[in-house]
């Protein structure tokens, strides 16, 4: 039986326990969708002024710096319906600040997580008006810009619970996506629970199923609405980067597990890497004070390297066999390293905040791939393995009366020779059906099919829960007891009785003749399995002659 790997067991483990804890830091506010729920968007008052000129505005806008130093955006739209509602929009990459008569409403820090201006830009920013506050001119400041330019985004209004609401159904791609792999993480476990029991290599699965809890805590930890929204910003962060640093683990076993990939050992060191990566960049930042942001160029390398390389490596054993399972994981990994190179591209060179839905689709493609591969490769292997026991099944067993044959009788003895000491009370029972040749040559072969089936009915119910029940040939038929626990005449006697029972329903007559013989003699002596099997011939024999005479 194939063992599973552990570290695949600890990372659904560890998985697992993470998404717990996120599910649980989500705030208890429920939602509706009522009208006074609704987020409104506020496109109206929006101002700023230079050199004593004030210039209308229609978020969102890209302004210029023509001078040194902050951009301030006003409104004057706002009435008193306003206090108390939340306040959501974007930008905090210009360092934001809001402000309403000259109270701060709302300053941005990394306090408790530093970002870099990629992951700012997608960070949303919640500020909620007091409710005891006067309303008057909104007061936006960007302290600056971004390749000299202001990114100014749309402000949206509403009560907190519709503001949440609203965050949630911009991230329906990622909450989705995340979703969906938490359902098909539990669906790949059962799946290899199962075929762990049923001793099919089921190790993929496994993999499989940590890949997926670990990529569906990165798309929640990752994504805007669980960092604007989470009680801990800073766990939820943190909890993001070592799930992106761990993730690629489990497909590098997925690897290994492929075909005969495992001899590649430059997979294991891969697999340490990665585990030195995340090990390393969480001391480098509780002892040199080193924030993960800037470390995130080393994952990043790792992963290309990680893709690169394995995928070398498919590429290397397609070429040596051309099998469709090699091909499709190959296809998957030219997806999966695809759009990890679009994002990489769109993360560092142009600064796109959509960077990671990018990556998460090209992930659920990869996934979807390799899904569809291992399920199609799993269904040959139960055909082939169901096809494989019917085949073993005939050959040990009588197709007319399901019994174990002669091969099956044979083994038990050999087992028996070997440790005939666990068998000190054993008793092997020689039976024939009586003139069932002459039942053929009169009657014809179904008539003789018929008494074949009710000796091996009469045996089985007598002897059956005893012992093993064997057809040895036609009208052969054998019986081995390990521990009779009652004498031979009470077990012909009971023997007999079911005989009488089936002869009187039946329109041919069945006699049975039989031979017990023990396997240690009176004198405590113990035979060879030729003399044993001699004594029970012999006694048989015996007994066919008695019976012909009567």
């Amino acid at each position: 039986m194939q063992k599973i790997k552990k570290e695949t067991l600890l990372l659904i483990l560890m998985a697992a326990a993470v998404f717990s804890l996120l599910i649980r830091s989500l705030p208890p506010a429920s939602v509706s969708a009522g009208k006074e729920n609704q987020v409104m968007l506020l496109d109206d008052g929006w101002y700023y002024s230079r050199d004593g000129v004030k210039t209308e505005i229609q978020l969102p806008a890209t302004i210029l710096q023509e001078e040194e130093g902050p951009l301030i955006l006003y409104n004057d739209s706002l009435t008193q319906e306003a206090a108390g509602k939340t306040l959501t929009t974007r930008g905090v990459q210009h360092g934001l600040q809001i402000s309403m008569n000259d109270h701060i409403l709302y300053h941005y820090s990394d306090d408790g997580f530093p970002r870099n201006d990629q992951m700012k830009s997608k960070y949303d920013c919640n500020i909620q008006i007091p409710a005891d506050i006067s309303v008057g001119v909104l007061e936006v400041t960007y302290e600056k810009a971004k390749s000299g330019e202001f990114k100014l985004y749309p402000f949206y209004i509403g009560n907190g619970q519709a503001v949440m609401w609203y965050h949630l159904t911009h991230a329906a791609v990622t909450s989705s996506i995340a979703f969906l792999f938490v359902i098909l993480s539990v669906i790949a476990t059962g799946i290899s629970i199962y075929l762990h029991f049923t001793r099919i290599d089921g190790r993929r699965f496994f993999d499989t199923a940590a890949f997926l809890f670990i990529c569906s805590i990165w798309f929640v930890t990752d994504s805007s609405f669980a960092q604007s929204h989470f009680k801990n910003t800073a766990a939820i962060c943190i909890t993001s980067f070592y799930a992106f640093m761990l993730l690629s683990i489990p497909m590098l076993y997925f690897i290994k597990h492929t075909s005969d990939l495992e001899k590649y050992k430059v997979l294991d060191w891969l697999i340490r890497f990665f585990y030195l990566n995340a090990i390393l960049q969480g001391v480098i930042h509780q002892v040199l004070k080193i924030e993960f942001r800037d470390m995130l160029i080393a994952t990043h390398l790792l992963l290309v390297a990680g893709v690169g390389i394995a995928g070398t490596l498919l590429i290397k054993e397609y070429k040596k066999c051309k099998t469709r399972e090699i091909g499709m994981i190959l296809t998957a990994f030219i997806v999966l390293g695809s759009s990890g190179l679009l994002s990489l591209i769109l993360y560092w060179i142009l600064e796109i905040p959509y960077y990671g839905t990018i990556f998460e689709i090209g992930i659920l493609f990869f996934v979807l791939i390799i899904i569809s591969n291992i399920v199609m490769i799993m269904a040959e292997n139960i055909h082939y393995k169901t096809e494989m026991q019917v085949y073993q099944r005939m050959q040990r067993e009588d197709w007319m009366t399901g019994m174990e044959n002669r091969k099956p009788f044979d083994d038990y003895l050999a087992e028996i020779q070997k440790s005939p000491a666990h068998y000190r009370d054993a008793a092997l029972i020689f039976l024939n059906v009586n003139r069932l040749k002459l039942t053929n040559d009169e009657s014809g072969h179904a008539a003789g099919d018929e008494l074949v089936l009710g000796a091996a009915k009469c045996i089985s119910e007598t002897f059956g829960k005893a012992g093993r029940c064997y057809r040895l040939e036609g009208d052969e038929f054998g019986v081995v007891m390990q521990n009779p626990q009652t004498t031979e005449e009470e077990w012909f006697r009971r023997f007999d009785h079911e005989i009488q029972k089936y002869n009187r329903n039946s329109r041919y007559h069945l006699s049975i003749a039989r031979g017990w013989s023990n396997l240690y003699g009176r004198d405590g002596i113990l035979k060879t399995i030729s003399d044993w099997k001699y004594d029970a011939n012999y006694k048989l024999h015996k007994n066919k002659i008695e019976s012909k005479r009567i």
